[in-house]
């Protein structure tokens, strides 16, 4: 997943072992406090894969199974859901996992629906 030019997965999500795997990886949040969104490197809008929450279990269970739900550039801001006291900037260290995405809102619900889990993927 690594590469001249490439953007690396930032989650791996293993649905065997139901864990999910942070991959150290820097992006830049854009300084806007109403709609955050994540950057590569050279200012890019990254390409990222959406896995739909399959059950409607606690998101922080590693009971909880993922499904591909969809791959798409988001030319929209991505506003992260700042679960268990974290913000957007958390997502750097690989604390939050959580995101809506377009105009969505965030929401400290940590069950039902409407959230996806976070990946960076190469092109």
């Amino acid at each position: 997943t690594t590469g001249q030019g490439a953007l690396k997965i930032a989650f791996i999500y293993d649905k065997q072992a139901n864990s999910a795997t942070f991959v150290p990886i820097q992006y830049n949040v854009v300084d806007n406090l109403a709609s955050p969104r994540l950057l590569d490197s050279k200012d890019r809008f990254v390409t990222i894969a959406v896995y739909d929450k399959e059950w409607t279990s606690n998101l922080a269970s590693p009971n909880a199974i993922w499904r591909i739900h969809d791959k798409r550039t988001f030319n929209l801001p991505i506003q992260f859901n700042a679960t268990n006291g974290g913000t957007s900037a958390d997502v750097l260290s690989g604390s939050i996992h959580m995101v809506t995405w377009n105009t969505g809102v965030a929401t400290a619900a940590m069950a039902g629906s409407g959230y996806v889990r976070l990946f960076f993927m190469d092109e």
